[in-house]
């Protein structure tokens, strides 16, 4: 299919027409479109950008937030979920399908979902979290380019520890991480000090995040580039303004690599 899109987030699939062009695979529908040299994807009834060749320019940092995005958390969403039902008659289906209802609401799943069921939130066992497989080759090319890279994330202290146990640490020039400054996403400050602390312009800089609240909606304010990956629950989640949307749109990391020189 092709089509004329009206928007940077996305497009409902009714508008589009057939063509004889290649596909592109992207989970239940297969679909193809491009407009201003953007490849897009399907992605639950909407079209989302997903990146084309050197897009981005004069760009001299790019920041990543951890969770969801460089670091897998599915075991330990998993294992908290297991803790929080454990003695009810609650099963993991149940609480999962209400999280994805409380997100398509607009609400914070996981906090909704707790508060339904009357549940007490466990802790977060950061020990199950590991890194997605395309982490290491993508940051590599990108050290290869010449990118300086760094880290903005609300995490406990520890982070730089655990990086350099997850051996990510030797990728980043300079590492945000809420716990330290004293400052937490979606709060702009702590996307400023990571900015005077990389002595980097907002317009030379990059977020890439999973999140449109805690990522892409401070850093737009800042005038930074924006980037949402798909994964994890923020791929569920829709704009809920205008400094939400993304200016790109990648399902996958190593996408990142089309985006920039």
């Amino acid at each position: 299919f092709e089509g004329r899109v009206s928007t940077d987030v996305g497009v409902q699939v009714s508008s589009l027409a057939p063509t004889k062009k290649p596909l592109l695979s992207t989970g239940q529908e297969r679909f193809f479109i491009e407009r201003r040299r953007k490849t897009c994807y399907y992605h639950y009834g909407i079209l989302f950008f997903a990146g084309d060749n050197a897009m981005l320019e004069n760009i001299k940092w790019i920041f990543f937030d951890l969770g969801s995005t460089l670091i897998d958390e599915t075991a330990a969403d998993t294992r908290r979920i297991t803790e929080m039902i454990s003695g009810t008659d609650i099963t993991e289906e149940a609480y999962r399908e209400k999280r994805f209802e409380m997100i398509q609401k607009g609400l914070n799943g996981d906090l909704s979902t707790i508060d339904y069921f009357g549940l007490t939130k466990t802790p977060w066992h950061s020990e199950d979290e590991v890194p997605y497989p395309d982490v290491v080759s993508t940051l590599t090319e990108m050290k290869q380019r010449g990118y300086k890279l760094g880290v903005i994330a609300n995490q406990n202290y520890g982070t730089e520890q655990r990086l350099d146990h997850w051996n990510l640490l030797q990728f980043f020039d300079s590492i945000a991480a809420s716990a330290e400054p004293g400052m937490a996403k979606p709060d702009p400050a702590i996307f400023e000090w990571a900015l005077s602390q990389a002595d980097c312009c907002s317009q030379n800089a990059v977020m890439v995040g999973d999140r449109l609240d805690n990522d892409m909606a401070p850093a737009n304010r800042l005038g930074m580039h924006t980037v949402r990956l798909l994964r994890g629950l923020g791929a569920y989640h829709n704009p809920q303004s205008v400094d939400e949307k993304p200016e790109y749109t990648i399902s996958s990391l190593a996408e990142l690599l089309d985006l920039v020189e």
